[in-house]
């Protein structure tokens, strides 16, 4: 069986797609900004889920209409204090060096992270929401029910306990 991706029509190697018209490099401007009660990254807890913030979206406001329907948000943002694209990373609150890409370290080869936060209300162009902290702000979509995933495996962070990042229940740096 041929799936329909994998035509030979269909298949494009990266350098296929650097060499062609489209674009080799990607520029985003920031929607908006997030505003927290953190001013220091050293403040920002690990879990950061009941923390209460604000989206701000300057002049995308129209973009806002009808987003009061959803309970939450994902939220696209840089990591704009990322020291750079490092491809192996100590992940945080773990012995150990890992591939960026199975992590979610900040020193990535692009900084750009993602966070699914609740949203509390909305004030004209400002989003209250739970579960942020302060950075850039790229883009907002939605989160639905078909975002969820039903099997998830989670590689060796499931080898590291019952907490993502290895932390244990008495552990100050964060609550889960």
């Amino acid at each position: 069986m041929t799936l329909p991706w994998t035509s030979p029509k269909k298949v494009f190697s990266l350098r296929t797609l650097l060499d062609s018209p489209m674009r080799r490099e990607f520029r985003f401007k920031p929607i908006g900004f997030i505003r927290s009660p953190y001013k220091r990254v050293e403040e920002v807890p690990r879990d950061c889920s009941s923390t209460l913030g604000e989206v701000v979206v300057e002049e995308y406001e129209e973009g806002l209409r009808d987003i009061e329907g959803f309970s939450h948000l994902v939220i696209l943002w840089v990591f704009h204090r990322s020291r750079g694209g490092s491809l192996v990373v100590k992940p945080l609150h773990y012995e150990g060096l890992k591939g960026v890409f199975a992590t979610r370290h900040p020193d990535r080869p692009n900084p750009i992270a993602l966070t699914i936060v609740e949203l509390i209300e909305r004030r004209g162009n400002t989003l209250r929401v739970r579960g942020v902290d302060a950075s850039p702000l790229l883009d907002i979509k939605p989160y639905t029910h078909r975002d969820r995933v039903k099997r998830l495996r989670a590689g060796w962070i499931d080898e590291v306990g019952d907490h993502p990042y290895g932390l244990r229940r008495e552990d100050p740096r964060g609550t889960w």
